[in-house]
């Protein structure tokens, strides 16, 4: 089955929408996806409904090996991220390295469910994160620093920036080299 055999799948640019992202994360949910290593989904058209899904998906396949995750340029909200973030945190097989949430519509509540993925075991090979230009103000960028200074051995950069984080929360986390503004 060539579809054992698949390491990069990747649909920039193809307007899949949620109807796609759903396909995708149904196909994530299987056995044919344990060989998939990078994931190119960026500029789609996705939602939060197409990201839930693909959530799901890296949430039920312990199996699923996969290291980066591209979802950059999509119209992903908190609901949706929140679904991802759960994802990653409660499958701890995952060899993750590249979160790419770019250019979204991330909140608070999304950046929430990032900081505390952040904490978790499935973080624990995380070098590049990106969730620079999204709507993530004071209340997430805490939650991020939060989890970040949590788990001290995490060795991922973290690019924060065009968001609305104020000076004062910044000043905050300034001796972190590992958040970048």
């Amino acid at each position: 089955n060539g579809a054992l055999n698949l390491r990069v799948l990747d649909l920039n640019n193809n307007k899949i929408g949620d109807v796609g992202a759903t396909a995708i994360g149904k196909y994530l949910q299987s056995e044919g996806a344990s060989k998939l290593e990078e994931l190119y989904l960026s500029s789609n058209e996705i939602g939060d409904g197409g990201a839930t899904a693909i959530g799901k998906g890296l949430q039920f396949n312990g199996a699923l090996k996969l290291e980066v995750l591209d979802l950059r340029s999509n119209e992903i909200g908190d609901v949706g991220v929140t679904a991802i973030a759960r994802g990653l945190e409660f499958n701890g097989a995952l060899n993750l390295r590249v979160l790419n949430l770019a250019i979204n519509k991330i909140g608070d509540a999304g950046a929430t469910a990032i900081g505390k993925y952040l904490q978790s075991e499935g973080a624990s090979k995380l070098e590049e994160l990106y969730l620079s230009s999204n709507e993530i103000g004071d209340g997430g960028a805490t939650a991020i620093g939060k989890g970040l200074q949590f788990n001290g051995a995490l060795n991922v950069t973290t690019y924060l920036s065009s968001n609305p984080i104020s000076q004062s929360t910044k000043s905050e986390f300034q001796s972190d080299s590992r958040l970048k503004f």
